[in-house]
């Protein structure tokens, strides 16, 4: 919905800095904004926000939000999805509201309960900050499940939140600066847990956390709090039915509740397939749009792509929704690395983020608000097939990297540095009590969807488009907890209530086959040398060995080409290599990180000349 910066600052000497800076994270964030920019500035801080309008979408509504006394100021980036139920709830408090906006409603909240029972109370997905005049506070806050980001760089001096990173680098008093301590994790699993960044100096909000901060003398008071978490206590025994087919639709509702145009998006597996026989045949959304990925099969060489074609077919045919089908070659892939990268502005979560970067580019100018699947797998343990849970943590996890690479990347403590924090979370005594899958719920819904929801936001707002993903609410965690094991996963796989409610549309054979990821052919990308080789050959290996030992990538690449070089763990190598190093070239190295078409100055010269 939007994209939201601010600083607050009572040093003299960065006042005059917060101006300039401003401007340059506003031009940073247009994509996030295109409809309306907004700045308000009061003694010690500035916020600004960049609007993609989808609930009222006139300028009432636009950003920075001031109450009608003048003291209260909010930005908030995301949606509020009971924000009408909250609305009458305040009405009846004695608040009055001249928008129709979710944005108006979120500061009377806060203004009426608070930060923490605000935030408890809002359902859907956001980053706020909210600046109190009287008390000289500013409060940020971010959602339960880390739908929405809220980046942070935080001294005695200072304080600098951001939607996005690049916004924060962009501050003249702030060093891009790698921390070599996560570049461990960050290979073991393609993407790291907040609070901690691949920056040094920059750290992401925890979900279900709030901040405070106030003055006091010359210098920052700064308090963190957990209003949410994913804990036992959530472990509950329902004194009713639960019925999961209910808590989905209400929650499908609310996010197809909007002022623009909203479509799903889908892969034809099961997830994405549900929200659609639920929006066609409960919500009536039955001339929604569907947008999917598709492969030609006939093409690849290394790669084993089973396309979802068929089942996507089947599912708008039973639904009575049109489709509208992309499909990307290598060449595509290949030119838009780059972008994804700065978009990212991390090393990617799979080489498949590109997959998503070009379908937002297809559906650009064609909807607002795109309805998405993420959650459910790992809400419902739909990754583990096969899979025994056992007392060892790390049976909950999936390594991009195996142990034995990371040992020879960062020498024998690499798989325990890689792994550790993740063995902290599951050692937390809050989660004494659970079970091994829910355990293995919580591992997911705290690693791997951050990492999925983080990927959606990055993609999809690099073209103005909002990813709402309706399985992220609190009710079907509960749900979740509330259910025996059994019935979550089995010998056959994981997912079994969203499964059994999936056949009833469209039968068993549809809803109980192997599960398969939107995954395109990346053996083949990285196998083709008319596109790979010159990212290959861009890399720095005097700049990787200052991280880690290179060696390894160095033999990988140099083995005689075949199924064995481009598939499993030699893949996974030899892509996180030229992935790191790109990131690498374009955020520590490069002047151009804040030019808004600076990537294109890291597409290679032989793909250049064809590049869009």
């Amino acid at each position: 919905m939007c994209g939201i910066a601010g600083l607050l600052t009572f040093d003299p000497e960065e006042r005059p800095l917060s101006g300039p800076w401003m401007d340059r994270a506003m031009d940073l964030m247009v994509p996030r904004g295109p409809d309306a920019e907004g700045r308000w500035t009061d003694y010690g801080i500035t916020m600004g926000a960049r609007r993609l309008r989808i609930h009222d979408i006139t300028p009432r509504s636009d950003q920075p939000f001031i109450s009608a006394d003048g003291a209260q100021v909010i930005v908030f980036n995301g949606a509020i999805l009971n924000y009408r139920d909250l609305q009458v709830e305040l009405r009846a408090l004695g608040h009055r509201f001249r928008t129709t906006s979710d944005t108006e409603v979120a500061l009377a909240a806060l203004i009426q309960w608070g930060a923490e029972e605000a935030f408890r109370r809002f359902e859907g997905m956001f980053a706020i900050a909210w600046y109190d005049r009287r008390a000289k506070r500013l409060v940020l806050g971010r959602d339960k499940f880390g739908i929405k980001p809220l980046y942070l760089h935080r001294t005695a001096k200072r304080l600098v939140f951001a939607s996005e990173i690049k916004p924060i680098l962009a501050h003249p008093k702030i060093d891009r600066c790698i921390d070599p301590l996560v570049l461990p994790e960050q290979f073991a699993y393609q993407t790291i847990m907040p609070p901690r960044t691949i920056f040094r100096d920059i750290e992401l909000l925890t979900p279900g956390h709030c901040l405070e901060a106030s003055v006091e003398g010359s210098e920052f008071r700064v308090i963190e709090r957990c209003y949410w978490r994913l804990d036992a206590s959530l472990v509950e025994r329902p004194a009713t039915w639960i019925d999961i087919e209910e808590i989905v639709a209400d929650s499908l509702a609310r996010c197809m509740s909007m002022d623009r145009r909203v479509a799903i998006q889908l892969s034809g597996g099961v997830d994405s397939s549900l929200l659609a026989a639920l929006a066609s045949n409960r919500l009536g959304y039955r001339e929604t749009s569907a947008y999917s990925v598709i492969f030609d099969e006939s093409r690849h060489h290394y790669a084993q792509v089973r396309s979802e074609e068929p089942y996507v077919r089947q599912v708008v045919e039973r639904c009575g929704m049109s489709l509208v089908t992309s499909c990307f070659d290598d060449r595509a892939i290949a030119l838009s690395l780059p972008e994804a990268v700065w978009h990212q502005e991390t090393p990617l979560y799979s080489a498949n983020t590109v997959l998503y970067l070009l379908h937002a580019r297809d559906m650009r100018g064609k909807v607002e608000v795109l309805v998405s699947g993420e959650g459910a797998d790992d809400i419902f343990l739909g990754y583990f097939d096969n899979a025994v849970f056992t007392d060892n943590p790390l049976s909950y996890t999936n390594m991009y990297l195996k142990p034995a690479q990371l040992s020879a990347l960062f020498g024998a403590d690499g798989p325990d540095q890689g792994t550790a924090r993740r063995l902290d979370l599951m050692a937390d005594d809050r989660l004494r009590g659970m079970t091994h899958a829910q355990k293995a719920s919580v591992m997911t819904i705290k690693t791997v969807l951050h990492g999925l929801l983080g990927r959606q936001d990055r993609m999809l707002m690099a073209y103005s488009i909002e990813g709402r993903p309706p399985y992220c609410t609190e009710a079907l965690v509960r749900a979740r907890f509330a259910i025996p094991d059994t019935e979550i996963h089995g010998s056959s796989g994981g997912k079994i209530k969203l499964r059994q409610l999936a056949a009833r549309y469209f039968g068993d054979d549809f809803a109980y086959r192997r599960k398969q990821w939107l995954a395109g052919p990346v053996s083949d990308w990285c196998s083709n040398p008319t596109i790979w080789r010159p990212y290959v050959d861009a890399i720095d290996w005097d700049v990787l060995g200052a991280y880690f030992n290179p060696d390894p990538i160095r033999r990988l690449l140099a083995m005689d080409e075949g199924a064995a070089k481009w598939s499993g763990s030699n893949l996974a190598l030899a892509f996180t290599a030229v992935n790191f190093s790109l990131w690498h070239r374009m955020f520590i190295e490069s002047s151009s990180t804040f030019d808004k078409l600076g990537w294109r100055a890291f597409v290679p010269l032989g793909l250049a000349s064809v590049a869009r």
